[in-house]
């Protein structure tokens, strides 16, 4: 005859096993992408190191972005959802301070510590958003339609 412990101890280690396979794999990992590129131009002229970003509303957990070569253009890392997306975009320059989101450096920051001691304005200048207003917030009115195949032509001229 066997322990009482013993009895059971196969059946919950396959138990165990079995749970932690289903629970591990398999699962998804969001909603499909498709790949998408394309170009930014602002005034018909190519823009290095713009941020582009695509967010299907249906699906906010899930946001693509890129990064614009030399040349203006531009692939999602992960690719878009497809269907209708936002399409929003960011590019700073100037300023005697670098914006460094990673460090926790952000431009409210750069701004508070631009403020000299006595209240008033330092002389320190902020760096400049170069796309145009309303282009660079999450709710803006540029959309694009993903199609489930993908797209090289998701262009944009700022």
């Amino acid at each position: 005859m066997k322990p009482q412990h013993m009895k059971w101890s196969i059946p919950l280690t396959l138990l165990s096993v079995s749970i932690f396979f289903v629970g591990c794999g398999g699962g998804s990992n969001g909603p499909p992408r498709a790949s998408v590129s394309g170009k930014v131009t602002i005034d018909g002229e190519p823009v290095e190191g713009v941020e582009v970003n695509f967010l299907n509303p249906e699906f906010p957990n899930y946001g693509s972005f890129a990064k614009t070569d030399a040349e203006g253009n531009y692939k999602l890392v992960q690719g878009a959802v497809p269907g209708v997306n936002t399409i929003f975009f960011s590019k700073v320059e100037g300023g005697d301070m670098a914006l460094n989101p990673d460090e926790g450096m952000d431009a409210g920051q750069l701004e508070a510590m631009s403020v000299g001691n006595d209240g008033g304005q330092s002389s320190v200048e902020l760096p400049k958003q170069i796309i145009p207003e309303e282009y660079t917030d999450p709710s803006s009115k540029l959309t694009f339609p993903v199609p489930d195949g993908g797209t090289s032509d998701a262009n944009f001229d700022l």
